[in-house]
Order: structure tokens, then sequence, then C-alpha cells
């Protein structure tokens, strides 16, 4: 079967994202559109009126990164939250004594790709009985009122680890280590790997990330969503979880020059 596809790519950043789910309307009232990719979170712009009208017109849509609230979605690509949360408490409470206190960028408790970690981290202190004391900052936006927030806390004399959940945190926590002068005496994880993340391994102001895997979300999204208009082949799960990598300076040459892209295949 010879079929091609049109991909129509609607970006969209903080600053307008008070327009994208118009923008996406009328891309659907005005062209012939038969599936959507998009991510979880883009649910706090849109109602479940507006999903429910998209879906009576037989658009498939297909999410990534978390669960969409407002539509009966073909299915879900997503990393598991929950295990990242323990996993990062793991390697924190591995690596500091019983009594040194842990900082933890919680990101917004509305959006499960950042409260899932929280709960997967609390889960696992809690289950082994770790009685470290955890200072939590809900900020999520990379500005300075958070970053003064972040510095003040990773400041504090008893904080001995510190840890994101989120990409921009990661980046915000890390400058606040180096202007601090902690960098290096805290034991510091973080999420997702940008540029200034990677950096910032490689010269020891982070210990590790979790590399959520952003391209096997896009990849397996894409692919579902293809499959299914193609061939008519529905996901036989709702959610489709994709694994998480811990990166450390050692194993980053593996990420670097995009070579991490292929790692899930």
């Amino acid at each position: 079967m010879n079929m091609n596809l049109e991909c129509i790519e609607l970006p969209y950043s903080s600053e307008d994202k008070g327009e994208v789910f118009a923008r996406l309307k009328k891309l659907v009232a005005e062209n012939d559109i038969h599936g959507i990719l998009t991510v979880g979170h883009i649910d706090e712009l849109s109602t479940a009126a507006d999903w429910k009208e998209i879906g009576n017109q037989g658009i498939a849509v297909v999410v990534i990164n978390s669960e969409h609230k407002f539509s009966d979605c073909l299915c879900c690509v997503l990393p598991e939250y929950e295990v990242i949360g323990r996993t990062m408490a793991e390697l924190i409470t591995s690596n500091i004594p019983g009594f040194g206190s842990i900082f933890l960028c919680a990101g917004n408790p509305k959006w499960d790709a950042h409260a899932l970690v929280v709960k997967g981290f609390k889960d696992y202190l809690e289950e082994n009985k770790c009685t470290n004391l955890v200072y939590k900052n809900h900020s999520w936006t990379m500005d300075e009122i958070n970053y003064v927030n972040i510095f003040q806390e990773v400041s504090r004399p008893d904080v001995a680890a510190c840890c994101s959940v989120y990409s921009q945190g990661t980046i915000l926590l890390g400058q606040a280590l180096e202007e601090s002068g902690k960098a290096g005496r805290v034991y510091a994880v973080g999420s997702d790997l940008s540029d200034v993340t990677a950096d910032r391994i490689r010269r020891s102001v982070l210990n590790t990330v979790i590399q959520k895997n952003p391209y096997a979300q896009g990849y397996v999204g894409i692919r579902t969503l293809a499959e299914y208009l193609i061939r008519g082949k529905a996901p036989e799960q709702k959610k489709v979880f994709v694994g998480s990598e811990v990166v450390l300076r050692s194993n980053l040459v593996m990420y670097e020059h995009e070579q991490y892209r292929y790692l899930f295949l």
C-alpha cells in the first residue's frame, strides 16, 4: 500500500500557550486532519468540550509525555514516572548519610510528569525507612524568582543532596550549585539532558541525570498514530511506557552527538 502522510507542525512555548489551542482548533476546522500527536499537559489550555468536538470528527489522538485527561486518546506514550522518582531517591540515599537533608525541586503538582516523580521519591523513602529531611519547592517556571528560591534552599547548611524532577529546574539547580559554591560538595540528581546539563555532568556539578528519552516518546507516538491511520492497527494498551536511563559522567559519551536516540531501538 502506497500512502503519503502530511505532517503539520504546531509549535508553542510558555509565552504563547494561551493561543495554541485556538490555532489547533482552526487547523482542524480548515484542514482535513485525521490524527493529532500532542503532549498531555496541553489539557490545561483546553476543555473536555473542545476535545469532544475533535473526537466527534473522528480524529485519532495519541498523547506523549503525560496522560490527557480530556480526550479518549488511542494511547499515551510516556516514561514510568513513579519508577523515575524511586530511582532518584535510591541514588541519593545511597550516597549521603541518614542525617543529611535533601532539597527537591518538585515542579508543578498538577502535572503528572512532575507529581508522579515526587510520589515515587516519597514512597521509596517511606518504604525504606529513610529519615532524611526533605525540603520541597513547587515552582516550575524558569525565572529569577524561582532561581532565588532554589539558591536559598541549596545554600542551607544541612542540605547534603538535591534533585530536580524537571528539566528547567535542573538547569536552575545547576546554576545555584555553582554560584553557591556547593557544586561537588552536594550530591545532585537532575532530569533530562540539555546541552547545559550535559556540560554540568561533565564538570561534576551534577552527579547524574535521569534521561526520559523524549526522542523515543515522539518516535513511538508518531509510529503508533501512523499505523492506526494507514493500517487501522490500534495499540494493544492505553499506556505505552518507554525506558529512561541513568546518565553519569562515565557514560555521557553515549548521549553526545545525538547517539542516544538509537538506544531504545
